[in-house]
């Protein structure tokens, strides 16, 4: 009996909680209806992410970021890759970081990236930072102590007379890391590395790579990302490579320090760079790639698919392809990029990317409307971690803390870790990302996005709505505190909430 009275009173103060999160009614006579509290962005989940490349130069051109804008509102889009360090060695965003200040690297054509990804981020779209890692032709030529050496000395460039940071330089890979940096406190979600690889043309016999170790190119490529993604760890950002697209199908490392496996183990995601017009004719047992897009993006996905599994890497690492929206000896229109698209879905993955070099898409391509609903709590958003204890035990969460996000003041909690507090069941449905907590008798159901809850099948209108947090759903504090309708504390100086409820 004292189980199922303990067990009645928590799923109604649990029930109290949630209503008390529904919009109150004006006061009667009121002559202003209150300001509407403040409600943390949201963008899509990063396995949703369908996004477009754009050069810092264009997203700094109103006129132009505009038209991207205007894309995205009208299409599936709802992700863009923006130049933070370019293949010409610029640093595109208003940055102090003294390397690139000093060698002249710094052309800000983003002169305030925190308000252009606030922006972003309150139109519901995902930023993604690309940085050019090794290929450098502004700050190997002016620290040559970090940058591949030729065989008789001197520095080594390639055909088209480019410098290139040396992979196994820790000094160099600071550098760059010190940009994805500042691109993560510019509030960019995710950071994709590119050239992040050995020069393929040139001279390469007499490529000179001092701090080797006798480590091989792969290992170096992949020691540098799996260093890259622990730094960058504090500020929640994910982190990308690019690969070549042959990467996904070929075994070796392609004397570019590029293999799969290696890769997908230090990354978060994978971006193969799917162009069928860079594919030969007999790649992947095709007569004709470029004409081919459907059958040579799903081959290559396929092959990706089937390697990281093989390696036990499939839950932790995804694969997110470059498509072509481009032509290139065999003309490219509304049809051919829908299949590389279509591939892409059919080959088991959700997320994709269209490469155009002057940012010119196929709308033509895209569906209407926003296919892919955002529900994720931006990285930037992320405050403090804080403590919670509920009638003097500390509740323990398991790999997210609960934090206060940035914005709005609020706490958000993981709602697993909170049910198994209340002694409450939770069961998930994968199609629509809702949750469903059973206490007692009653149950009550969120969805990551949504302002509405159900309890016990009515809908609640929420003031903030559950959010996605590295594959959490977070709800938000007030929601318990209010639910136990007793005492909540503050300890400011430990930063612990301290909840007690009525016995």
């Amino acid at each position: 009996m004292r189980r199922t009275s303990l067990t009645r009173r928590l799923s109604a103060l649990l029930a109290c909680f949630l209503l008390a999160l529904s919009v109150p009614p004006a006061p009667a006579g009121a002559a202003d209806p209150p300001s509407p509290a403040p409600v943390a962005p949201l963008i899509p989940a990063a396995s949703e992410v369908k996004g477009v490349y754009l050069t810092a130069w264009n997203a700094g051109d109103p006129a132009f970021l505009d038209g991207i804008l205007d894309l995205i509102a009208r299409t599936e889009l709802n992700a863009v890759v923006v130049d933070v360090k370019d293949d010409s060695g610029r640093v595109t965003i208003a940055t102090d970081e003294a390397t690139a200040t000093q060698a002249g690297a710094v052309r800000a054509f983003l002169r305030d990236p925190k308000a252009f990804t606030a922006d972003l981020h309150r139109r519901g779209i995902y930023a993604i930072a690309r940085i050019v890692a090794f290929k450098d032709p502004i700050v190997a030529p002016a620290r040559p102590d970090w940058a591949v050496r030729h065989a008789s000395g001197g520095i080594w460039r390639d055909w088209n007379g480019v410098a290139w940071l040396n992979p196994y330089n820790r000094e160099a890979w600071d550098y760059v890391i010190r940009i994805a940096r500042a691109a993560a406190e510019a509030g960019f979600d995710e950071i994709q590395f590119d050239y992040v690889r050995f020069p393929t043309d040139g001279d390469l016999s007499a490529t000179r790579y001092p701090g080797s170790d006798g480590r091989d190119y792969a290992a170096a490529v992949a020691d540098f990302l799996a260093h890259a993604r622990e730094e960058l760890a504090p500020y929640g950002v994910l982190v990308s490579a690019d690969v070549f697209g042959l990467v996904t199908s070929v075994r070796d490392d392609m004397g570019i320090g590029q293999r799969l496996e290696e890769i997908a183990g230090a990354v978060d995601y994978v971006s193969p760079m799917l162009y069928p017009s860079h594919y030969e004719r007999g790649n992947l047992g095709l007569s004709n790639p470029n004409a081919m897009p459907y059958e040579t993006v799903h081959r290559a996905l396929s092959d990706a698919r089937d390697r990281i599994l093989a390696a036990g890497l499939d839950s932790r690492t995804a694969v997110r392809p470059w498509l072509q929206d481009f032509s290139m000896g065999y003309p490219y229109g509304p049809d051919e990029v829908r299949a590389q698209i279509r591939a892409t879905y059919d080959a088991g993955y959700s997320s994709w990317l269209l490469w155009n070099a002057a940012n010119r898409y196929t709308a033509a391509a895209l569906q209407a409307g926003d296919t892919a609903p955002p529900r994720s709590l931006p990285p930037s958003e992320v405050g403090e971690a804080v403590t919670v204890v509920l009638n003097g035990r500390t509740v323990t969460f398991t790999d997210v803390a609960p934090f206060v996000a940035r914005s709005t003041g609020r706490t958000l909690v993981p709602l697993r870790d909170l049910a198994a507090a209340l002694g409450g069941r939770v069961d998930w449905d994968a199609a629509t990302g809702t949750a469903r907590i059973t206490l007692g008798s009653r149950t009550i159901a969120v969805t990551p996005g949504s302002a509405e809850a159900q309890v016990d099948g009515q809908p609640v209108v929420l003031s903030q709505p559950a959010v996605l947090w590295q594959g959490r759903t977070l709800v938000p504090l007030r929601f318990v505190s209010q639910a136990f309708g007793a005492q909540v504390d503050w300890d400011g100086a430990a930063r612990r909430v301290l909840i007690r409820t009525t016995p």
